[in-house]
């Protein structure tokens, strides 16, 4: 007999697990609470410009991922573009075109950095990604010391930083808060491949999900979860507000905090503080007047002083409109450009306290459980749970945050297996 699973969450992690069980020979079905699949990965329409309201880059999730789906990516060149304090270092593809910009800029040990960097990053990727259950730093460390990269699993981020690059440079490779955990959080997050997805990241849902229905994989939308019902060891049931669902398996794509509700009936035991992001998406009637020198490179994810900005509709035309995306200081940013507030037709701001409404993920952090010291490696949560037949993939799990969808597919191998269809 074919054995049912029931998938819990319709991101791009619960998409990837209800397919990879699905082409695993299950029956599938995949329950989602809101109107719609793809949860953060999500494209709103303000009047009737398209902006992408939460995530709004590609950049880490596996080639074979983004192959497999057709995601229209959009790869703009140079990716990146660092601009602070009248200072402009693009960052381009070509890895020796790249490698120039920088050492012009003054930047001398970057070569050796990047050497090093990438090493750790293809490191991680060939024998630290597709895993049962996250590995330990000695595990890592003992593969890091072949390659001459240790520094990446022994030191801190600020550490590192400090040994290759100039200060200003640093929060180009790694975010606030994570200056004291483990270097191995710069070549998680670091990648040449950041691009802009055609019609803003709720193509990514809408592409997975195509694909998911085409192979038949079962969705019901507006289903929302209370609960989880089970008997010793073994999950019984899942309460929702059309009823009990079943599964044989059962593979939960939401915050690992939300499961522990439920496993629990009450409170989480996870005591996790609300982050302090701020995400802004403008549509104007008008592109803004942008610094002379920074202009060709407008296309570009531009790193400054007061945030990190995008202006996608450069090179995007299926938006309908002029849209600029910000994830920083607002003030900065109309300092900066401050045309913005005359051209501005509405700007749209996104909290954590929203991001927890909106898109049900426990105190708003894009990433389900903070990417920094102690939640990294095996300090995340592994894929299995307390019971025989749950098991989690999201965000919050092992190998981290970002539209990867690698904790929803080793979720669902790893179930596949235990449960064979």
């Amino acid at each position: 007999m074919v054995k049912t699973a029931l998938v819990i969450g319709g991101g791009h992690n619960g998409l990837m697990a209800a397919v990879t069980l699905r082409e695993s020979g299950f029956n599938v079905t995949l329950i989602e609470a809101r109107g719609k699949v793809g949860g953060m990965a999500d494209t709103e329409t303000i009047m009737g410009v398209k902006v992408s309201r939460a995530s709004y880059v590609l950049g880490l999730m596996p080639k074979r991922f983004v192959d497999k789906f057709n995601i229209p990516v959009i790869r703009q060149d140079p990716f990146q573009v660092v601009y602070i304090d009248g200072r402009l270092i693009p960052f381009w593809r070509d890895r020796d075109k790249r490698v120039e910009a920088l050492v012009k800029a003054g930047e001398v040990k970057f070569p050796e950095f990047e050497d090093k960097l990438l090493k750790f990053k293809e490191l991680m990727e060939s024998k630290f990604t597709f895993v049962n259950e996250p590995p330990s730093v000695s595990e890592i460390r003992d593969e890091a010391v072949k390659l001459g990269v240790e520094e990446f699993i022994e030191e801190s981020c600020s550490r590192v930083l400090s040994e290759y690059l100039s200060p200003d440079l640093h929060y180009t490779f790694m975010y606030p808060g994570m200056e004291n955990s483990p270097a191995y959080l710069i070549a998680y997050f670091y990648s040449p491949d950041w691009s802009f997805v055609k019609g803003g990241m709720g193509t990514v849902g809408d592409v997975m999900l195509k694909y998911a229905l085409s192979i038949g994989v079962n969705i019901r939308l507006g289903v929302r979860v209370n609960g989880l019902e089970f008997k010793g060891d073994i999950v019984t049931g899942v309460a929702t507000n059309v009823g009990v669902l079943k599964g044989d398996v059962i593979v939960s794509s939401v915050s690992p905090i939300l499961l522990d509700q439920w496993i629990k009936g009450r409170g989480s035991g996870w005591r996790i503080p609300r982050p302090g992001w701020r995400k802004y998406n403008i549509v104007l009637k008008d592109y803004p007047r942008i610094p002379p020198e920074l202009r060709p490179y407008a296309h570009s994810i531009i790193d400054t002083d007061a945030g990190e900005l995008v202006i996608p509709s450069i090179l995007d035309e299926t938006r309908g409109g002029v849209v600029l995306e910000f994830m920083g200081d607002l003030g900065s940013l109309l300092d900066m450009m401050p045309d913005i507030r005359e051209k501005a037709l509405v700007i749209d701001e996104l909290t954590p306290r929203d991001a927890e409404v909106t898109y049900n993920v426990p105190n708003g952090d894009v990433n389900h459980i903070p990417m920094r010291t102690p939640y990294v490696l095996n300090g995340r949560p592994g894929y299995r749970t307390q019971f025989l037949n749950l098991f989690q993939g999201s965000a919050g799990n092992y190998p981290g945050g970002q539209v990867t969808g690698v904790p929803g597919y080793n979720a669902a191998k790893l179930a596949a297996g235990a449960y064979s269809a």
